[in-house]
């Protein structure tokens, strides 16, 4: 077989293209619409992706300048291309919008390597409708895990469309924000055991998580917006924050109103404004509401956490 460029694997097309100098790159990017693509997604690595589904028009945007409509248009999908809002290109190819869209995804973190920093997904519409168009369409992400710094999920993403999102993540994300607007008391305890998860450093969460996956995260600061944790689950997040210095800073909430039995399992001291001047960062981190509501507590050692109770919720922060 004859080796012509278009043979030529997009690995090594994207080897010769490294070594091209602007002009050339302009020439080639004007042979074929792949090349174009490919040579514009090289000239300029990609931070920032975000990706918005809704039921007939799922959207790509990168930086907040490249910006990619996948549109549906009963049996095909109209394609727009734009750039700092100016259009590119626009035409039409004969398969499903949702198909299209994530394989352009795909090929865009090919084409870094698959690695970004920071990358967003969000779902608008009817998600949680039984049969509906977003919800039987799952994500086709390379087979290759992501390797994200911060990842986003939220507005109506679905249980099943946040596991299957996170499966393709490689572990240790430095910020995992999971704002995804949930049903009261769903149980999701498959998530919070998934490594993508438990590893993260900073998590923000709006998952009904139980005390079991809650005590796995190892994450160093949490904002955790469970309805399923008792006065008792508290009890032991604190205890491991004392045990093992994480999370360093956190915040949870409950569905009931916490009671200040909670500090009858710790050696406590009342909170006073003396022994607050020796914690510089304490006026950053709290908006001082109600001095009766705020304790150090301790277990053994030199180890100490502040804490600030809110009606249904608690924060605070490890003082070593």
């Amino acid at each position: 077989m004859t080796l012509t460029w278009i043979t030529v694997q997009e690995d090594v097309r994207r080897l010769v293209i490294e070594q091209l100098n602007r002009f050339d790159r302009g020439s080639l990017r004007q042979c074929s619409r792949n090349d174009k693509l490919l040579v514009d997604h090289m000239t300029k690595p990609i931070k920032n992706i975000c990706f918005v589904a809704a039921k007939e028009c799922c959207t790509i945007k990168c930086d907040n300048v490249y910006v990619h409509y996948y549109k549906k248009r009963e049996e095909t999908t109209e394609i727009q291309r734009e750039s700092n809002f100016q259009s590119l290109e626009t035409f039409t190819i004969n398969e499903d919008f949702q198909t299209v869209a994530w394989r352009s995804l795909q090929k865009i973190l090919r084409s870094q390597n698959n690695r970004i920093e920071s990358l967003a997904f969000a779902s608008f519409g009817t998600v949680r409708q039984k049969n509906s168009e977003i919800e039987r369409f799952l994500p086709d992400l390379p087979s290759e895990t992501v390797n994200v710094q911060k990842l986003s999920i939220h507005r109506d993403n679905s249980e099943e469309m946040t596991y299957r999102l996170l499966q393709f993540m490689k572990p240790e994300i430095q910020s995992l924000n999971l704002s995804m607007d949930v049903e009261n008391m769903i149980n999701y305890i498959r998530i919070g055991d998934l490594e993508q998860m438990r590893t993260a450093d900073k998590v923000y969460s709006n998952l009904q998580l139980p005390i079991r996956p809650s005590l796995g995260l190892q994450c160093s600061e949490i904002v955790n917006n469970s309805q399923l944790l008792s006065g008792e689950d508290i009890v032991q997040l604190l205890k491991k924050s004392l045990i093992t210095g994480k999370p360093s800073k956190f915040e949870y909430h409950c569905l009931l109103e916490l009671s200040n039995g909670i500090v009858s399992n710790f050696t406590s001291m009342k909170w006073d404004r003396l022994t607050a001047r020796y914690f510089r960062d304490f006026s950053e981190q709290f908006v001082l509401l109600d001095d009766s509501q705020m304790y150090y507590l301790s277990m053994s050692g030199s180890s100490k956490v502040f804490v600030e109770f809110l009606p249904k919720s608690l924060k605070g922060f490890l003082i070593i």
